[in-house]
């Protein structure tokens, strides 16, 4: 079990006075929030690299350092901007995550000019594949905006959520 003081102390030091902090050893979760904070406060990538295999070890850091190094995925914020300016990645996984990564961005802060924007986005991804977007569609339907109408980029996805059984 964490104390929750604790967890709340570390990231408030971490974000204040990151030069203190080479190397945190923790639980699993707990080094997920940490390298996250760490992110977010635009740590070098040295301290993240040191949070990381600090919180999980060696092998297991190393690996999952170089997979979010080698993933590229777009900025969903910038996509959400100008979803034209996106070039999406044409592997299904990259896809699957950078699609999921717009559903998360517009479910952080579900305006509707942002809700809107994603199904934009989704709808230019599933011109490559409709299916993969299917997921993150049915997020989007989910947390719809009160008062603002499915937009026509939504039709797309109607035969694939239907096939999955995915409409309620």
């Amino acid at each position: 079990m964490v104390d929750d003081r604790i967890a709340d102390s570390i990231f408030q030091q971490i974000q204040t006075r990151p030069q203190e902090y080479s190397i945190l050893a923790t639980l699993n979760l707990n080094g997920d929030y940490i390298s996250d904070a760490a992110t977010a406060i635009e740590a070098s990538i040295e301290t993240r690299r040191n949070l990381v295999i600090g919180c999980v070890g060696d092998g297991a850091g190393l690996e999952f350092l170089t997979w979010v190094q080698e993933l590229d995925l777009p900025d969903p914020e910038v996509a959400l901007m100008d979803p034209d300016s996106v070039d999406f990645p044409e592997r299904g996984d990259r896809l699957y995550a950078a699609l999921s990564a717009v559903a998360g961005a517009v479910a952080s802060d579900p305006t509707p000019d942002r809700w809107l924007a994603g199904w934009r986005v989704l709808e230019k991804a599933a011109q490559q594949s409709p299916d993969i977007g299917a997921i993150a569609a049915r997020v989007l339907a989910q947390i719809r905006p009160d008062g603002v109408s499915a937009p026509p980029e939504a039709s797309i996805f109607l035969p694939v959520l239907e096939a999955a059984g995915l409409l309620e």
